[in-house]
């Protein structure tokens, strides 16, 4: 855990709770750590670095040893469940209520998702503007900007489509943490639906910002790998989000889980049903006449419809997840009823639908996001257009990126996946001119960016050859005339070679 190290004096430490000789499983206890007189670590208490990380390293990540440590009663954090002084113990009204910090976390990072992201895409947009190589000419009689190619445009802008769909949904996901509170209380009825969002969702959002940063970085060429650029510490920070809080692949089972129980929920009386009917998951009922539909959008302007794009992706969602709860069936069979083997076989499928259905929660976001800035503003605020463009940029990119999918079943066809590509490239052309400004838009300050290559005022090489200037070799060199590595090694091998 970070600040374990050095900073913290006190832990929450999650331990077996045994009362009476029973086990009564994980409870959270609240554990003093070092001394608040001279912060020296108190008897038992073994804390220390865990040593260098890939990056974070301004953190101090520990690790904790408790030997024969003994804590009163009351230590034991009791909002849910309690241990009266008798031993009686009470039972929360959920089980798990206690991992409640824990999704508010996860929610966290599906929001701080956006931050990463567009902090990268600031830096690769903007020196992108800047950049010039290649031999098409424009009427200035110069090169093109980097950012005019069309790889380049397809590389970022869906990058920034992303960032603000990250956005929305993480405003989603805060709004709807908080809608579970009651009072100081997580609204139980609610927890299963925040569990699986926030966990599908970290784990996915993690996912593409990491690959999008170092997508990102390779966007800026040789400079891009420089110290320089701001990437190497965004990259080597942001790299431990795909396994904190939990690895992505375990989050990413628990969501899928949810989704298959809440399949069969849809065909019983289940509670759940309702919170189906009424939520962001009304769409994901088992209707095979929906399932046998197949999509004919010929035209640009169809695929460009909003509804278009979240129908193909909910219609996905849907076919997989009944696939897949088939073949859970199937296996089930196979495995005498044990639903645990059932679910070991199918692991790579479940990952899939928690994925998909993950990909439809950020599009959905993103759309119903826009459409409380057109209510907001009476539909008069000048960016909106370019808010629709990017949002279907990102509907369309997704579509295409798993157009396999779509083909399995025949709910697209290769022509209409044509059509895909090319309203693709007539958004990217574009949203082109306004790259700039959509980033800009994110107000990510120039010490903040902490990068050469992102600078507001594009004074990019200046910039670069100013720090340069101030490495401590070439400082030395200039200022004592002194040639590090000449005398120790170059000397002797210029020599050699010279007598060769």
């Amino acid at each position: 855990p970070g600040a374990l190290a050095r900073t913290s004096n006190y832990a929450v430490v999650f331990a077996q709770l045994v009362v009476g000789g029973k086990n009564l499983g994980l409870h959270s206890f609240l554990v003093q750590l070092r001394s608040l007189s001279d912060h020296k670590q108190l008897p038992g208490i073994e804390v220390g670095d865990i040593g260098p990380k890939l990056g974070f390293n301004t953190v101090d990540n520990g690790f904790l040893r408790l030997t024969h440590v003994r804590i009163p009663r009351t230590n034991m954090l009791m909002r849910h469940a309690q241990v009266a002084r008798s031993g009686e113990y009470t039972r929360p009204p959920h089980p798990k209520l206690g991992y409640g910090t824990m999704i508010a976390s996860r929610s966290i990072l599906v929001a701080t998702a956006s931050i990463a992201l567009a902090t990268a895409l600031t830096v690769a947009i903007r020196y992108s503007a800047v950049r010039r190589q290649g031999d098409m000419v424009n009427e200035t009689n110069r090169e093109s900007k980097v950012l005019d190619y069309p790889f380049q445009q397809q590389r970022l802008l869906t990058g920034v489509g992303l960032a603000y769909g990250l956005f929305f949904t993480g405003k989603y996901m805060s709004d709807l943490y908080q809608r579970t509170q009651t009072g100081n209380q997580l609204n139980a009825s609610q927890l299963a639906h925040l569990h699986a969002l926030s966990s599908g969702l970290k784990a996915l959002c993690s996912e593409l910002v990491l690959n999008a940063l170092e997508d990102s970085r390779r966007a800026c060429g040789g400079h891009g790998y420089s110290t320089l650029s701001g990437f190497p510490h965004m990259i080597g920070s942001y790299a431990q989000n795909v396994t904190v809080e939990g690895d992505n692949v375990i989050l990413h089972l628990q969501t899928g889980r949810f989704l298959i129980n809440l399949l069969r929920s849809v065909r019983s009386e289940s509670s759940d049903k309702v919170v189906v009917k009424q939520g962001l998951l009304a769409y994901l009922h088992d209707n095979s006449t929906e399932l046998r539909t197949k999509s004919r959008a010929t035209s640009i302007q169809a695929v460009l419809d909003p509804a278009f794009q979240l129908d193909v992706l909910q219609h996905r969602d849907k076919r997989q997840l009944v696939e897949l709860e088939k073949a859970l069936e199937l296996e089930k069979e196979k495995a005498n009823g044990d639903e645990a083997a059932a679910r070991q076989v199918l692991m790579v499928d479940i990952i899939h639908v928690s994925k998909s259905f993950c990909e439809t929660v950020l599009l959905h976001n993103f759309q119903e996001g826009i459409k409380t800035i057109e209510v907001e503003t009476n539909g008069s605020a000048s960016f909106l257009g370019v808010l629709r463009k990017l949002c279907s940029l990102y509907g369309l990119h997704t579509i295409d990126t798993h157009r396999g999918d779509f083909l399995e079943d025949g709910y697209l066809n290769v022509e209409e996946l044509s059509v895909v590509k090319a309203a693709i490239r007539r958004l990217l052309s574009e949203i082109r001119r306004d790259a700039v400004p959509l980033v800009d838009a994110f107000e990510i300050g120039d010490n903040q960016l902490a990068s050469s290559l992102g600078r507001y005022d594009g004074r990019v090489y200046e910039d670069l050859y100013a720090w340069a200037c101030q490495d401590p070799n070439n400082v030395a060199e200039r200022q004592n005339g002194v040639i590090l590595g000449y005398n120790e090694v170059l000397k002797d091998l210029f020599t050699v070679y010279a007598k060769l």
